[in-house]
């Protein structure tokens, strides 16, 4: 009986110590780069291999004991590689960013050419007389302002040259006065803005700039416990918003995608809600893709916007009549247009290390080196004012 207890514990030493050879309890970890590869050795001649997630990794057998791993994606994963024994080994794949020295720079330079033209077209008249035979007796006048190119005077009965008359044609008769004021303004102006911001980021990695702000916007959210409502606020971009994605293709080339945007307040569209007035937000935007040298540009244009606005301003009736309606008449028209200009060019750097960056002036490094070098050190005061010493 106890030789039988004992042949059973023996038997089951093996079974554990066998199942213990054929399985690993801790996974071997296996760090790839994307885009690089890894052999792996396995002990024996290798069955079968086993993927959790084909989309990181990949592998491929080459010889009956060594196995290829490819990285394809960053992430995590397991792999498991059986023998013909039946033992297995479990790794753990980690997939990592190629990690490369070389960074892109942006150089952009940005001319926004706003064109306005004004154009402010107005008469005002005025009529004296002390002919006894029109009407009757005594001094009348006639006159419109309608124009608003002068201001009315009723006592001194007259229109003066002031800011604002282009012209004045007055005709002076033996019984009364006849006097026009005239405006006929046309202004042109150009506006040019211009950025010109440098950006620095890593391949793949998207970069952006703002030249402009932020507007607050009210959201309402639900009512509290004393029916008030709650109002949250959301900040909303306005101005000019660049965003770049560049892509290190090969040592001179560069995969840049690009995406300008360029928006305004409207106060003419408002929305009111809970005593704020929330102007429209026009915008503009496009996107695209292109392939360029290290320091080639490219050029964005044609993000044009063009307003009009045009005021009439009629005296009724009168300024309705043909030919004569024009003197009961003021017109305004104002004409905006507004043109972006964007030129990116991408310039592939490498990075330093931290032995090959120089020190800067002033700093311990380079006082050291001075004193190594046996350049002597001043000490004193500036535009001679105050003692100094020299150490030799």
């Amino acid at each position: 009986m106890k030789r039988s207890l004992a042949l059973v514990a023996i038997l089951g030493l093996l079974t554990l110590s066998d199942a213990a050879a054929q399985s690993q309890s801790a996974p071997q970890v296996l760090r790839i780069v994307k885009g690089k590869s890894a052999v792996v050795t396995f002990p024996e001649r290798i069955k079968t291999m086993s993927l959790a997630d084909q989309t990181v990794i990949d592998v491929v057998s080459i010889t009956p004991t060594d196995a290829v791993v490819i990285g394809k994606e960053e992430g995590v994963t397991s792999l498991y590689i059986w023998g013909e024994s039946g033992r297995y080994q479990e790794y753990e794949a980690k997939v990592d960013r190629a990690v490369t020295s070389q960074q892109v720079v942006l150089e952009v330079q940005m001319a926004e050419f706003n064109r306005t033209k004004f154009t402010d077209i107005g008469f005002d008249f005025l009529l004296n007389s002390t002919d006894n035979s029109i009407l009757a007796n005594g001094e009348k006048a006639l006159g419109s302002y309608s124009g608003e190119v002068t201001v009315p005077d009723p006592l001194v009965r007259n229109i003066f040259a002031q800011e604002g008359v282009t012209g004045i044609v007055k005709w002076v008769g033996p019984n009364g006065t006849a006097q026009l004021a005239i405006r006929a303004l046309e202004e042109k102006g150009v506006l040019r803005l211009l950025a010109n911001p440098r950006l620095v980021c890593l391949s793949d990695e998207e970069a952006s700039f703002l030249v402009g702000g932020e507007i607050p916007v009210p959201i309402p959210g639900q009512a509290s416990f004393g029916g008030m409502m709650n109002i949250a606020i959301e900040w909303k971009e306005f101005g000019v918003k660049l965003t770049f994605t560049p892509t290190i293709v090969d040592s001179n080339l560069v995969r840049l995608k690009i995406a300008p945007e360029v928006s305004s307040l409207d106060y003419s569209n408002t929305v009111s809600f809970a005593g704020w007035d929330i102007p429209a937000i026009h915008t503009r935007r496009v996107s695209g893709t292109v392939e360029l040298n290290s320091t080639q540009s490219v050029v964005l244009g044609g993000l044009t916007a063009s307003e009009t606005h045009s005021i009439e301003r009629k005296v009724p009736i009168l300024g309705h009549i043909p030919l004569l309606g024009i003197l009961f008449t003021k017109k305004q028209k104002t004409t905006q247009e507004n043109e972006l200009l964007i030129v990116v060019t991408p310039r592939i750097i490498e990075t330093m290390a931290n032995e090959v960056i120089p020190p800067l002036p002033g700093t311990l490094e380079d006082e050291d080196e001075s004193k190594d070098s046996g350049e002597p050190e001043t000490q004193g005061a500036v535009d001679g004012q105050g003692s100094g010493e020299v150490k030799p």
